[in-house]
């Protein structure tokens, strides 16, 4: 074969004599294996090898004429400065041949018009790159790999197997064909183990990216006749939702099972990991007091507006003694209450004197709770969300 498993192409390139491509096509157009498409990647990649293919004839006199009037009509359309670009200058040799380049760097009217000679049946052989098997039904009945590595931008890499199915998927028409024919150039320096791990791969995975933003609606409020619902119901990501319901279904009736289980064994370090949690609420309990007794005054310095604590009661008798737990709070402000005239004589700014403090907390409550504290409840009446 060519020069196809790493840097690509055919030595012809480098003699005189025919390039393997131009020799490997030649002997599937003997066999009567057209259309056929070869890959190759790189838009000069793709023009080098259908310059190769030197004096080879796909087409009949009928073919070529219709080739001619078919591309003659469709220039018409193109600017004057545009019917002399190189490009579509040269393609028009190409197509009588029976032989057609597609690649991103050409125009769209030209890619359109291979486009649509393809389908006729009028390009016999086509040289393109990757994006031609993206999107488009366009079959062949035999696909060569010119190469099997390409440039992803930062390194020349072997293709993933999904980018193989993906264009191998090409070959065999549909109820022409019994079977694709795929015919791969490699050499010596091509890595034998990674293109068996590419050819026994399975394809990527196909999952929905419908994300439903503000766009999205605004569009479908200005279009009448556009039913958000209906979009949604028809969309891809809706339908796998749909096929993963049953598993998820019965995966959760299964964990549900052993939940219920009464022989579910219970792992030690579960036992552990909750005696440790025990101990570590007793020893937070026996050091908050030292934390919160307003004659230390290392707790009431901080006692500061804008700064985040953390609000908690701990349970008691009856319901007045339910714990609760209202998260991180902000200090709004904070005050000293003195029991006495003397114990104010003082002075405002001694911290460490004052056995109480009044402390404005701004905590997120339950819904309810301006109405409960309205209602007399007292601060005592609002709950945590």
């Amino acid at each position: 074969g060519g020069k196809g498993g790493g840097k690509g192409g055919g030595k012809g390139g480098r003699d005189k004599g025919p390039s393997d491509c131009f020799k490997l096509v030649r002997t599937v157009v003997s066999m009567g294996m057209e259309p056929l498409i070869v890959f190759a990647f790189g838009k000069r990649k793709v023009e080098k090898l259908a310059e190769e293919m030197g004096t080879l004839e796909l087409t009949v006199h009928t073919e070529r004429e219709s080739i001619t009037q078919i591309y003659e009509n469709a220039i018409q359309t193109l600017s004057d400065d545009d019917q002399v670009l190189p490009q579509v200058e040269k393609m028009l040799p190409l197509l009588q041949r029976g032989i057609a380049v597609h690649h991103s760097g050409l125009l769209p009217l030209l890619k359109e018009l291979v486009e649509i000679l393809f389908q006729e049946g009028l390009v016999k052989l086509l040289f393109a790159t990757e994006t031609f098997a993206m999107g488009l039904n366009m079959p062949a009945k035999t696909v060569i790999f010119a190469e099997l590595s390409k440039f992803d931008g930062a390194a020349f890499r072997y293709l993933s197997s999904g980018e193989y199915i993906q264009m191998s998927g090409r070959a065999g028409r549909r109820g022409l064909d019994a079977r694709g024919t795929v015919v791969t150039m490699v050499d010596g320096s091509t890595d034998l183990a990674k293109v068996r791990e590419m050819l026994r791969g399975e394809a990527d995975s196909l999952s929905s990216r419908f994300h439903l933003s503000y766009n999205m609606l605004l569009n479908c409020v200005r279009t009448e006749t556009a039913n958000i619902e209906n979009l949604i119901a028809k969309s891809f990501y809706t339908f796998q939702l749909q096929q993963a319901k049953p598993d998820l279904e019965r995966r959760q009736r299964e964990l549900s099972a052993q939940l219920a289980s009464p022989d579910l064994a219970v792992d030690a370090r579960l036992l552990e990991v909750h005696a440790l949690r025990a101990q570590e609420r007793s020893l937070r309990k026996q050091l908050r007091p030292l934390l919160t007794d307003p004659k230390d005054t290392k707790a009431v310095h901080f006692l500061q507006p804008g700064r985040l604590v953390r609000f908690a009661r701990e349970g008691g008798a009856g319901e007045e003694g339910e714990a609760r737990e209202w998260g991180w709070g902000a200090i709004v402000s904070y005050k000293r209450l003195r029991p006495d005239k003397k114990e104010g004589k003082r002075g405002g700014d001694d911290l460490g004197t004052a056995d109480q403090y009044h402390i404005d907390v701004l905590l997120r409550c339950d819904a309810g709770a301006e109405a409960a504290v309205e209602a007399g409840g007292g601060a005592a009446a609002a709950r945590p969300p």
